[in-house]
């Protein structure tokens, strides 16, 4: 959670059947934020989600569930600061 309004939510873009791995990449980073669990179907499925193309992918969503911003591939520090400063 970023203070005061943003929360966090990891998805990872595999099978449920890799849920254990996935795991294993959020404990090894000490992420402290959740992971889903999503394959390619069940972003397809999802409007907001379409635009995935690259991994990782950055999606930002308002309180409603609107695209606010985004963001394709591998971020600094600085950049998704930046970033979401952008929407917060």
């Amino acid at each position: 959670m970023h203070a005061p309004r943003l929360n966090a939510l990891g998805v990872v873009v595999e099978a449920p059947r890799y849920a254990d791995l996935a795991r294993t990449f959020r404990d090894s980073l000490g992420l402290s934020y959740p992971l889903a669990m999503a394959d390619r179907t069940v972003l397809e499925s999802h409007s907001v989600f379409r635009q995935v193309q690259a991994v990782p992918a950055w999606i930002f969503l308002d309180r409603n569930g609107r695209l606010v911003a985004s963001a394709a591939g591998a971020l600094t520090p600085a950049q998704l600061s930046d970033l979401v400063r952008s929407v917060v």
